[in-house]
């Protein structure tokens, strides 16, 4: 799992697209992740989220965390909102 600051999603009410399966809990989000090709990709996953989906991807993550005590990660965005 990978572990994110709600500080790398953009809003409280985020646009997760169509297809992507998440789950509120009391700090944030719980987002699960499968492997998605490039069209699949662009076509499912709004721009903001694509980074650090790729990257979940590449560390063979099947979910990831956004909750408000975690740390943010220099590669993505911070959001301030």
């Amino acid at each position: 799992m990978m572990d994110l600051s709600t500080s790398h999603v953009p809003s409280e009410s985020p646009d997760w697209g169509d297809d992507i399966r998440v789950i509120d809990h009391d700090f944030g989000w719980i987002i699960f992740i499968f492997n998605l090709s490039d069209d699949e990709l662009s076509g499912t996953v709004p721009e903001w989220l694509r980074p650090i989906w790729i990257e979940a991807v590449r560390e063979d993550c099947i979910l990831i965390n956004f909750d408000r005590d975690s740390d943010t990660d220099p590669k993505f965005r911070i959001w301030h909102w």
